[in-house]
């Protein structure tokens, strides 16, 4: 959010120079390149950061259920596992007696308010600053270029990161149901 507010300060130039430390700086074209490919490079380390907590999430959960077997039948591990659940696994997995319909909810939104809301909000910004990087006289078009394509590249890197991801948890949309998944294979 603090980018996008800084690339529209530059963009209308409420800002015509800045100063970094001791350095004063009065040409800011690079930062109306930089800004967007800054944050579709955060996209993307947000998309990894999402599949490791779900790998992290599986492996936490394997670990207990063969070391501490009444643990993890009793799911108490789902409320001691060191890392965030983007995809809203443990909530789902917990088997309450009568779980509310808040928890269910609650597990199923997770995922779309930690993941799709966010890559929604960066892949607009990105059209909207490309289309005001393309009406500057003072941005080089084959720098705009350079920049959309590094963009796009890491956006849709981000986006089938997070698509493909479902080995080991179970991507969210499956709920862990498929042939051959740990879950469903019975213990030797």
């Amino acid at each position: 959010m603090a980018l996008a507010a800084v690339f529209e300060l530059v963009n209308r130039q409420a800002v015509s120079e800045a100063s970094l430390l001791s350095f004063k700086v009065s040409s800011l074209g690079f930062v109306l390149l930089g800004v967007p490919v800054l944050i579709a490079y955060l996209l993307y380390e947000a998309a990894a950061y999402t599949v490791e907590s779900n790998n992290l999430h599986w492996v936490h959960r394997k670990v207990v259920e063969k070391r501490y077997p009444t643990a993890a039948a009793s799911d108490v591990d789902l409320f001691a596992i060191p890392v965030d659940d983007p995809f809203g696994q443990a909530m789902r997995d917990i088997r309450f007696r009568r779980r509310s319909r808040l928890l269910t909810v609650a597990a199923w939104m997770r995922f779309p308010i930690l993941v799709i809301v966010p890559a929604v909000a960066a892949y607009a910004f990105e059209v909207y600053a490309f289309v005001q990087l393309l009406r500057h006289d003072r941005v080089s078009l084959a720098l705009i270029v350079v920049a959309a394509s590094a963009s796009f590249v890491l956006l849709v890197l981000s986006v089938s990161r997070v698509a493909t991801e479902g080995p080991h948890g179970g991507a969210p949309w499956s709920n862990g149901k498929r042939a051959g998944h740990p879950r469903d294979v019975p213990p030797v």
